[in-house]
């Protein structure tokens, strides 16, 4: 989980110095910061110069117009878009379950989107979302708990292949490297489960989806709630973004950074949402004139803020200033040096940064970086089907694991060098069998 920001002198300490990077090393005119609207302006200064430095979208006359492109943003295109409808996740989902086939929800939809949940939006560069989406298993729906086991012995098989759970995990959300930790590897049975209750809620509105969705196991906290709302809320048709809007919650990070840059204190309790969509929305407007001022050249579309926005980019916002926070003690003297040599020692102590969990990095030419291409094998959907259900007592991580896996990756750091060999010997043996097909038992 993100840690609470609870300490008003760490949070207007993290608002100025993000203040001085965009000030004095990107060469933005901000006004002192000192004065009352200076958090807010260096809020929408800083999704200013996210939307008009991403190479994934570039605007090329604002892009033309900047004194120094942003080169965190250059680093983690993906992540750092300043804009919701810029999000992969976002593009994605909306494109191949939100919005396709009209903007109907019924069972085949809702599990879909469960399923890309699930995965972590999609998974580690949406590969797995791109091996179950057409299978039996992500197709339709089905009443059977056999499906979601499918997915599960998919997903287990896929991490032993890979040897990392967050390579097959996606999101930046701290909570899915317990994606199948004890009693939660079964969250998604239970989310299974409930698709037929979550399609009547949905009809109902958004008071009661989300009330169906905080009766279920791992959707009770503002996090994966909170995705499953934000996606639901970029689509374009009306019914079914309003869902998602009405009653849009905020995580931990955007907590902090609405307490950093906006100066709003954290909030919880079931009020919690409608109280930040209130004190934030007022800054809306603001936020368009600091884009606008900072960036003309700017498409106008690309200055308007959305409350779909916000949340995601104080999130953002605060990811940024201590990644800001640790460039600055790299570089010599602490600033970037002349804009002749950015390509070279200033662009050589961003890739030093330790990547935020779930970042994609990039290199200057916007290509993801090779160690991160790194594919989930492809498994044929007959090697993984389930002939039978196990029974209830097999229900377990344990038991789940032997069956379909074999025992838990332990960290290679805590191992001898003779069990390291051992291991290493062991996994390649796992992934060429996974490649070849997942082992069945005579219960499988």
């Amino acid at each position: 989980m993100v840690s609470r920001l609870k300490d008003d002198k760490r949070a207007n300490q993290l608002a100025k110095l993000l203040h001085v990077f965009l000030k004095q090393d990107l060469k933005l005119p901000l006004p002192p910061f000192g004065t009352a609207k200076a958090r807010v302006e260096t809020f929408g200064a800083l999704l200013g110069v996210m939307r008009a430095s991403n190479p994934l979208f570039p605007p090329r006359k604002a892009l033309k117009k900047l004194k120094v492109r942003c080169p965190l943003t250059q680093r983690f295109p993906m992540d750092l878009t300043g804009i919701m409808m810029h999000y992969e996740d976002v593009i994605v989902s909306v494109q191949e379950i939100i919005d396709k086939g009209g903007p109907r929800m019924d069972v085949r939809k809702m599990w879909r989107l469960v399923l890309w949940i699930f995965l972590g939006n999609g998974g580690f560069m949406h590969q797995p979302w791109q091996a179950l989406r057409d299978t039996p298993c992500g197709k339709s729906y089905r009443k059977t708990m056999r499906q979601p086991l499918e997915v599960l012995r998919w997903t287990i098989g896929a991490v032993h292949a890979t040897g990392s759970l967050m390579r097959v995990i996606g999101s930046d959300g701290l909570d899915k490297k317990s994606r199948l930790a004890g009693k939660r590897i079964l969250w998604i049975c239970d989310w299974h489960t409930a698709v037929p209750r979550l399609v009547t809620a949905f009809h109902e509105g958004s008071q009661s989806f989300t009330k169906a969705l905080n009766s279920l196991p791992g959707f009770k906290g503002d996090l994966t709630k909170k995705e499953i709302m934000i996606l639901l809320s970029a689509s374009s048709y009306k019914e079914v973004s309003r869902v998602g809007a009405e009653d849009l919650p905020f995580g931990q990070g955007a907590k902090d950074g609405a307490m950093a840059f906006c100066q709003v204190p954290q909030m919880d309790g079931k009020d919690a949402a409608h109280k930040y969509d209130v004190a934030l929305s007022r800054l809306v407007p603001q936020l368009e004139q600091t884009i606008a001022r900072l960036f003309p050249h700017l498409p106008v579309k690309k200055r308007k803020v959305t409350m779909g926005d916000i949340e995601p980019c104080l999130c953002g916002a605060f990811i940024y200033s201590k990644m800001v926070e640790k460039l600055r003690e790299s570089l010599p003297n602490g600033r970037f040096g002349p804009a002749e040599t950015h390509g070279e020692s200033n662009w050589g102590a961003v890739c030093k940064l330790r990547v935020p969990a779930g970042f994609i990095p990039h290199d200057l030419e916007g290509t993801p970086e090779a160690s991160n291409l790194v594919g989930v094998p492809h498994v044929p959907y007959a090697r993984f089907k389930l002939k039978s259900v196990p029974p209830p007592s097999q229900l377990t991580r344990k038991r789940l694991f032997a069956r379909w896996g074999g025992p838990w990756i332990i960290r290679a750091d805590n191992l001898s060098k003779k069990i390291k060999a051992q291991r290493a010997e062991k996994k390649s043996q796992k992934a060429r069998g996974f490649h070849e097909g997942l082992p069945c038992s005579n219960n499988c």
